[in-house]
């Protein structure tokens, strides 16, 4: 468990994702010099999960309870998750999800309500389709 400031907490969950495993770290402490930027979440994936480079979306869900995975909470008024696309992203290059990150129902991180969360990280990645036409589509 990580106290992120006095009113949020954060408890980290192990990824369940198969085969994908993901790093998530908790960024909450400006460095030196510099000021305050608030909650932000840095994800990764190690290259023991993929060698090359993937294009998809990284999403970070935060929800009270562990009576479910995160992931499996999220509805119109369910867990908050935020989420970034990423492209050609290269193992141990990480995605960063902060306060700009539009997120629902709750629309900033800034914005969540004072309490202890379980997080969990997903990445969801894109197949590409190259098309007879010479579109591509992911």
């Amino acid at each position: 468990m990580q106290r992120i400031r006095d009113s949020v907490t954060l408890r980290v969950l192990p990824i369940l994702l198969t085969p994908l495993a993901l790093s998530l770290m908790i960024v909450s402490g400006p460095a030196a010099g510099q000021e305050p930027e608030g909650l932000q979440f840095v994800v990764s994936f190690p290259s023991s999960v993929s060698s090359e480079a993937i294009t998809g979306r990284v999403f970070v869900i935060l929800t009270d309870n562990d009576s479910r995975e995160p992931r499996l909470q999220v509805s119109r008024r369910g867990a908050p998750f935020f989420g970034v696309d990423v492209e050609t992203l290269r193992p141990g290059e990480t995605a960063v999800i902060d306060a700009s990150t539009l997120g629902a129902p709750v629309e900033s991180l800034k914005d969540l309500v004072a309490g202890e969360y379980y997080v969990q990280a997903l990445l969801n990645i894109y197949t590409k389709f190259e098309r007879s036409d010479g579109h591509t589509v992911w």
